[in-house]
């Protein structure tokens, strides 16, 4: 069950306030972050990662929220999964895929 700890916006996102992000507590140290944009329906490609990457006093550091969403895209942290096409990848999967086809851009080949 996750719980919010965090939003980086009031109410719904619109025209005037089109991107925006929500930090969850999932349990076992770990946090899930889904970023949404306006224009797109649901969460833009949610990312967990382990909590003490990101202290409470970082929630709402945008910057840093994007640098982790980075890192977890190209498994470049340990202990971070993103989702794609309707699964997790862990960082440790999506570092198997990069070394198999010598590609960073490990998605075309899920």
């Amino acid at each position: 069950m996750k719980t919010e700890l965090y939003r980086s916006f009031e109410g719904k996102l619109d025209v005037g306030n089109e991107e925006g992000y929500i930090i969850y507590n999932i349990g076992g140290g770990r946090l899930q972050i889904e970023r949404y944009n306006v224009w797109t329906h649901g969460p833009q490609e949610p990312f967990r990662i382990p909590s003490k990457l990101l202290p409470p006093e970082d929630y709402g550091n945008e910057a840093k929220i994007a640098e982790l969403c980075v890192d977890a895209w190209y498994g470049r942290r340990a202990g971070t999964e993103i989702y794609f096409r309707n699964r997790w990848y862990s960082d440790e999967a999506i570092e198997k895929i990069q070394a198999l086809h010598e590609d960073n851009v490990w998605q075309k080949y899920v």
